[in-house]
């Protein structure tokens, strides 16, 4: 079990329960936000261990909030996974050059197998 709290910045109310339950399972402490300036807030009231971000959101996109995440120097070293179901190179290319730590795409991987890819990226406590 890991004891780690992360931001989940997600607008699928389903999503966000199925991937909320399987990283609580884990022992994650898990805070939601369903729009970009909310998840922003949450970010730099909260300073979680790890961010999990869309990019499709509603307000500002993702990338969006990458951007400002990384600009903000309290935050900026919170490690930020995109989760999306967009996936061309592009997509990828364009998140991991603002500052993303990785990747995932939602269509691609269970809700189950997300705590796998990400756990390296919590801190071990």
């Amino acid at each position: 079990m890991l004891s780690a709290e992360i931001l989940f910045i997600e607008d699928n109310k389903e999503m966000s329960n199925v991937v909320t339950a399987q990283l609580e399972k884990q022992g994650v402490e898990i805070s939601v936000a369903s729009d970009g300036l909310k998840g922003l807030e949450l970010a730099e009231k909260n300073k979680p261990d790890l961010i999990l971000l869309d990019i499709l959101l509603p307000g500002i996109s993702g990338f969006e909030v990458l951007k400002r995440l990384k600009k903000n120097p309290d935050i900026s070293n919170i490690p930020v996974v995109m989760l999306s179901v967009l996936w061309e190179a592009d997509q990828v290319a364009k998140a991991l050059s603002l500052g993303a730590a990785d990747f995932i795409t939602k269509s691609n991987i269970p809700a189950s197998a997300i705590f796998e890819r990400i756990k390296k990226y919590l801190p071990q406590k």
